[in-house]
């Protein structure tokens, strides 16, 4: 993961705006060039990403999913890398929380 840590915890781009609906979650990136469409999180991706922003790390949101945790964190993981790659996440201060 480019600046991301595997196991996190990360942090969620200060350029990032974001909304919690009952049922989902919607996010922008307003980083020049400013060509970013939004994301909507469907109710598995808005859990990790609510937990991104309380600063949970991998382990911590595996733990959020009532499943196998050798199932869940490599889709996590996956997540993750791909938010990351889109600028949306970075590393975060472990002793932040």
């Amino acid at each position: 993961m480019e600046g991301a840590s595997e196991s996190g915890p990360w942090r969620i781009d200060a350029h990032v705006a974001w909304v919690d609906t009952e049922d989902h979650v919607v996010l922008v990136s307003l980083a020049a060039p400013y060509t970013a469409l939004p994301w909507r999180l469907d109710a598995t991706g808005s859990l990790v990403w609510i937990g991104l922003a309380q600063g949970l790390g991998l382990e911590e949101l595996v733990r959020l999913f009532d499943a196998a945790e050798d199932l869940v964190r490599p889709g996590i993981t996956t997540f993750v890398r791909e938010l990351s790659a889109q600028g949306l996440v970075g590393a975060g201060d472990p002793h932040e929380r």
